[in-house]
């Protein structure tokens, strides 16, 4: 039985696109399926996922929801794809704003530990930001995730994981087609 699968996975990685863990997603070994929403920057797949009509969802929710819209490994059907995995610069930062443009607010994949904020899917500080001035705040004493368009486009800011905001996913192109290499 493990082979049949594995044959499932290996045949549609040859004609360029692969079956996610799941079985009903197609993702493309290069770029992105731009036909999904998916944009590409920098070597990376993004999309801004919303809750019902617009009403985006909580932080975890979010997430999860990323997960499994997203790519999955292969073999053990590890999401590969999270919320924002890190902002590195204004340029970055101005990418990811974009997809959110229009008004909205989402999540991005950083959290607050202690008084520091961190990637959640590679574990490390936040080494830029673009917090919005007097932010972040952690108003009430329980604003630990991070949304952005917050007032000016691309601004960011800290607010209660429980509040309802889209998200923006994302997955790395090379390490996904690696797997299928």
């Amino acid at each position: 039985m493990k082979s049949i699968i594995l044959l499932a996975l290996v045949i549609p990685a040859m004609t360029g696109q692969v079956v996610n863990g799941g079985g009903e997603l197609r993702f493309p070994l290069t770029g992105c399926d731009t036909s999904d929403g998916w944009k590409e920057y920098q070597g990376n797949c993004y999309k801004l996922i919303n809750g019902p009509v617009g009403e985006g969802r909580d932080y975890q929710t979010t997430q999860k929801l990323c997960a499994v819209s997203g790519v999955r490994h292969p073999q053990n059907g590890e999401p590969l794809t999270s919320l924002v995995e890190g902002i590195n610069s204004i340029a970055d930062n101005h990418f990811v704003a974009d997809i959110v443009a229009g008004g909205q607010r989402a999540w991005i994949g950083a959290v607050r530990v202690v008084n520091e904020f961190y990637w959640v899917r590679k574990g490390v500080a936040t080494t830029f930001d673009n917090w919005k001035p007097k932010e972040p705040n952690n108003k009430g004493g329980n604003e630990n995730c991070i949304e952005i368009n917050r007032g000016p486009p691309g601004k960011w800011n800290d607010l209660p994981c429980t509040r309802k905001r889209a998200g923006v996913c994302q997955y790395n192109i090379a390490q996904y087609a690696a797997l299928f290499g």
